[in-house]
């Protein structure tokens, strides 16, 4: 997409992550958000313009 306005680049990117869980009985929300952030930072660490996913498995 082009962004002609911005001093940082002349397009626009998307970076995106995602996480995935299978609920339990006292499993906490908080987690997979966090893990989606962890995600997030992985694509624009990554280079950006990219989607990036996670999953939290029980043990």
């Amino acid at each position: 997409i082009p962004h002609k306005s911005s001093k940082i680049a002349d397009h626009l990117t998307i970076s995106v992550g995602v996480a995935t869980a299978v609920p339990e009985r006292g499993s906490q929300p908080e987690t997979l958000v966090a893990a989606a952030d962890q995600a997030l930072y992985e694509a624009k660490n990554n280079g950006r313009n990219q989607v990036c996913s996670a999953g939290i498995h029980s043990e």
